[in-house]
């Protein structure tokens, strides 16, 4: 089977048309074995879902459990839209009775284009939510029988153990057509697409008001329709989220964030940060959340717990991937809030696929991603005092490192100042970015035919000059905190359009693969800029959003 015609084959060409030089955890991604789900490279595939059950105790009676209803498809995520293309979007109702009545395609920000109407949409398809790319009103789409489902176009993905009491899950897959043109603006737009369901009016015992059930997505995508430049947004760390929000009458949005949604297979430690939280103001707040990894609710398998907690919670997971098998998995985010008026739970939930690599990656040629597993600034000093009497000098060295969201990073310096009475005192300074990966997940054996280091720059600029910014052997660094001269393994020149930016310092790839020979199978860098580099910089650390990667792509 050919993989998901959605928008990304047509985003590819005009990414490379135009000469957009994403990196490739952000841009054209990349795979060891074929997509679960067929999606293509470059994209994510996501699962955003909306639950209303019977779930947090005590539960009234009045409450009645009716399953949930899923947004999937494969998202072109950051990628570039230049000219109308399809867009193929599956909804899924399990054991939910109700009726799914329309889906669509939104942008959450920007202008609409004077006159510009979105495929299918009505010329009201506008509201608070934002402006409608791509529109449709359906059948509506009814699962409460096997019969049904399949007479509104539907597919049956699992029969109903009991048809009596509780309907079949049944799949329906639409595509929509979404253009550019719609919009008056070109650049990074957050768009959104939804799915809503009406649920009967005996959803609760005895019946009070007709109920909407509603699952939406989020994501940022590249508008480039000549309105105006492109913006230089896409790869600021804040905006590489995707959301999954799940809407129910009664307790507004339960929602769910994932930054960094990977495109590239994943090795060793995976440090996503995640957000669970009410996605509004007037939204109820949670009760619970939880992150998982291969969850399967349909078959009752909760899978491995990260996180089950009370309330909200945003914050960094920690995931070492060695645990797990290589191939594909799951990342599901769930937050839960218990609605007031029925003591049902409304669930919002997000669920993503991953690829990670065995020990013996599968494929040459693809780069796989990982994270650091520690890392600090280190500020050193070195004075030296040279007496005038002709005695031997004394030398003194103070180091002191500090861990934090950030790596500051200043050019080496030394200064010599007379001292009263005779000789110098000269002071010697130098800051470090040390990063610590760790290998143990590949074989000793594995060679490398590249690696990289990507670092967020997030402030700093040499202005009209330039900077080198070094990545060196941590091991090389002595005692005096003085690097020895065969440590370089990569660099970078930093420019003033640097800033903001993802930095790439290619390694030496045999170098690198050198440390799976050593006991710890650790690669440890220190960051530093070259002596007369101008102005001090800031690159994002491994407990931010912009968390340094290291790219190694296996040798054929």
């Amino acid at each position: 089977m050919s993989k998901v015609a959605t928008l990304v084959g047509l985003l590819l060409l005009v990414a490379a048309a135009q000469g957009v030089a994403l990196p490739p955890f952000l841009g054209a991604g990349g795979t060891l074995t074929a997509h679960p789900k067929n999606c293509a490279d470059g994209t994510v595939w996501y699962s955003a879902e909306a639950w209303w059950r019977r779930e947090l105790a005590p539960v009234p009676d009045a409450a009645r459990d009716f399953g949930h209803l899923h947004n999937e498809a494969c998202w072109p995520h950051l990628l570039t839209l230049s000219a109308p293309a399809p867009f193929t979007l599956a909804s899924l109702a399990h054991q939910n009775p109700g009726r799914t009545i329309r889906l669509g395609v939104q942008a959450i920000d920007g202008v609409r284009a004077p006159g510009a109407v979105g495929d299918g949409c009505p010329e009201n398809a506008d509201d608070e939510h934002g402006i409608g790319l791509a529109c449709k009103q359906l059948r509506p789409a009814d699962n409460r029988t096997a019969w049904r489902c399949l007479q509104t176009g539907g597919t049956v993905a699992q029969a109903s153990v009991d048809p009596a009491t509780t309907p079949p899950t049944c799949k329906w897959v639409d595509s929509l057509s979404v253009s550019p043109a719609i919009l008056a603006t070109s650049g990074l737009h957050r768009m959104r697409t939804r799915v809503v369901m009406d649920q009967p009016s005996d959803v609760v015992t005895p019946p009070k008001r007709l109920r909407h059930m509603r699952a939406l997505f989020s994501g940022p995508l590249v508008i480039n329709n000549g309105g105006s430049p492109l913006a230089g947004r896409v790869q600021n760390p804040e905006e590489n989220n995707i959301k999954g929000v799940g809407w129910g009458t009664g307790t507004n949005y339960s929602a769910t964030q994932l930054w960094g949604p990977p495109k590239l297979p994943l090795g060793g430690l995976w440090r996503p940060w995640v957000r669970m939280d009410r996605g509004s103001v007037n939204s109820v707040p949670l009760a619970r959340h939880q992150a998982l990894i291969d969850a399967n609710f349909h078959l009752d398998q909760i899978g491995t717990v990260l996180r089950n907690a009370s309330g909200a919670w945003t914050g960094q997971l920690s995931i070492n991937t060695a645990t797990l098998t290589p191939g594909w998995h799951k990342l599901t985010l769930q937050g839960k809030a218990k609605d007031p008026g029925t003591g049902a739970t409304n669930t919002g939930s997000l669920a993503v696929q991953f690829e990670v690599s065995g020990a013996t990656p599968a494929k040459c040629g693809v780069p796989i991603q990982t994270h650091a597993a520690a890392d600090s600034t280190l500020f050193a000093t070195k004075v030296t005092v040279t007496p005038a009497n002709g005695k031997a000098p004394t030398t003194t060295v103070n180091s002191n490192a500090r861990a934090g969201a950030a790596l500051q990073l200043a050019a080496p310096s030394v200064t010599y100042k007379p001292r009263a009475g005779g000789g110098t005192r000269q002071v010697a300074t130098a800051t470090y970015g040390r990063l610590q990966f760790n290998l143990g997940w590949l074989t000793p054996s594995t060679r490398l035919a590249g690696a990289s280091l990507w670092v967020y720059l997030a402030k700093g600029s040499p202005g009209s000059r330039t900077a080198t910014l070094a990545a060196l052997d941590g091991d090389s660094l002595g005692a005096d905190a003085l690097p020895a001269p065969a440590g370089r393994l990569g660099q970078a020149v930093l420019t003033a359009a640097s800033t903001g930016t993802w930095v790439q310092l290619p390694l030496d790839p045999v170098k690198v693969a050198a440390k799976l020979a050593t006991a710890g199978k650790k690669l440890n860098l220190a960051l530093t800029l070259d002596a007369g580099a101008p102005g001090s910089f800031v690159v994002a650390a491994s407990a931010s959003k912009g968390a340094p990667l290291l790219l190694l792509t296996p040798a054929c």
